[in-house]
């Protein structure tokens, strides 16, 4: 799965990942507090779909949703797949064009 770069203010860098179940994060930061969060579920619908080789309806998700980071996930999963047509849409989607030709 992509991995994405957002400030999250109630998290620093030495956190640990307490438990990761569908769409909810735990988080303990180096206080010890628990810090509890949500990803977006687009991010596991994205990854089932690519896993179970459904990249139509991956890309079709993707262009509805328009995110970065599910872009990335097709991008990556393609690429570990040899699917080249998903991870074609995906880079150029990212602009990220010298990867596309």
């Amino acid at each position: 799965m992509a991995s994405t770069n957002e400030k999250l203010y109630d998290a620093d860098k030495n956190c640990d990942i307490l438990s990761f179940n569908n769409e909810k994060v735990t988080l303990r930061r180096q206080d010890g507090a628990h810090v509890h969060m949500s990803i977006s579920s687009y991010s596991i619908l994205i990854w089932n779909m690519c896993y179970k080789g459904q990249w139509d309806k991956a890309t079709k998700v993707c262009r509805m949703i328009n995110e970065k980071h599910l872009w990335a996930t097709i991008a990556g999963m393609g690429l570990s797949a040899k699917e080249l047509l998903p991870v074609q849409t995906a880079f150029a989607q990212l602009e990220d064009m010298d990867k596309v030709l």
